[in-house]
């Protein structure tokens, strides 16, 4: 169950990650998702997602709606968890057109939940193309 959340959630912030215009940066990206899920703006933070994910993950991923209907079970992991404390988000590691970003989600209850992002650069604009539990 655990890694069945984290792999959502890390979806839903690759996808926001991914579709911010070419003047953002996969960190600047991750936190903007990691700053909607923190706020608990779920809703938010999955319509984000799904806009920056790479097309061909697109096609890989449920509809946005199928998305948007996991939002309680994601409430209800947090809720049990004592909510959302922090984000560690790593220093982003471009390489090319290429690039990286680990995330660490840290709870009240002292759960940390690891996981990496990686985008690619498709005509000047950063896009989701994976994620990773870790």
């Amino acid at each position: 169950m655990k890694k069945t959340f984290f792999t959502i959630l890390v979806m839903a912030t690759a996808i926001m990650i991914g579709a911010c215009g070419g003047g953002k940066t996969p960190k600047g990206m991750a936190t903007e998702l990691s700053n909607l899920y923190q706020k608990g703006d779920y809703e938010k933070h999955f319509e984000k997602f799904f806009e920056y994910l790479d097309d061909k993950e697109k096609e890989k991923m449920p509809e946005q709606t199928k998305l948007v209907e996991m939002i309680p079970f994601i409430k209800e992991y947090t809720d049990k968890q004592g909510g959302l404390k922090d984000v560690e988000i790593s220093e982003e590691k471009i390489d090319g057109d290429k690039a990286y970003v680990d995330v660490v989600y840290i709870y009240n209850s002292g759960e940390k939940t690891p996981g990496a992002y990686e985008f690619e650069k498709k005509d000047g604009v950063w896009k989701i193309t994976a994620r990773k539990n870790i």
